[in-house]
Formats: C-alpha cells, structure tokens, sequence
C-alpha cells in the first residue's frame, strides 16, 4: 500500500517476478505500462483498491502475462471503471 503511487516506472526490465505482483489501494495510480515487459508471475496477481486505476488497465496487464504463467491467484477488484 502506498497512497503516493502514481505509476509503476523503474521496473520496466523486468520479465518475470518470481513472488506475487500486488498493487493495493494505491489511490493515485493511474497506469501500469510499466508492467507489461513481465511475462511471468510466480504467484498472486492482486490488484484492489486503486481508485483512479481504470479495471480495464489491470486487466490489459492480466492479459498481457497470460493466465497460464500466472502461478497463482488473480484477484481484480475495486478499482476505476
């Protein structure tokens, strides 16, 4: 959680994240282009609460990495229409 959080910026190197990708009421992130080099997640994808993240931006995301190399639970809820 980190209310300030306006974008992900400085992780656009990565290709994979052996933990989980967890983005909680961040109520000033806006956008997760950032994000979309990862190709794999080990574990959880959760992203809730961003109040000025449209859903459909989390989502581009989800699609982005693939159901299958998300290696555990997604959770999307919560967030901008």
């Amino acid at each position: 959680e980190c209310p300030g959080l306006a974008w992900a910026d400085g992780v656009e190197g990565l290709g994979a994240i052996g933990g989980s990708i967890r983005l909680e009421q961040n109520e000033a992130l806006v956008d997760l282009a950032a994000l979309h080099g990862v190709a794999w997640v080990g574990v959880d994808f959760t992203i809730v609460g961003n109040g000025a993240l449209p859903t459909a931006e989390a989502e581009a995301l989800r699609d982005a990495i693939g159901m299958s190399d998300i290696g555990g639970i997604v959770t999307i809820s919560g967030n901008a229409p």
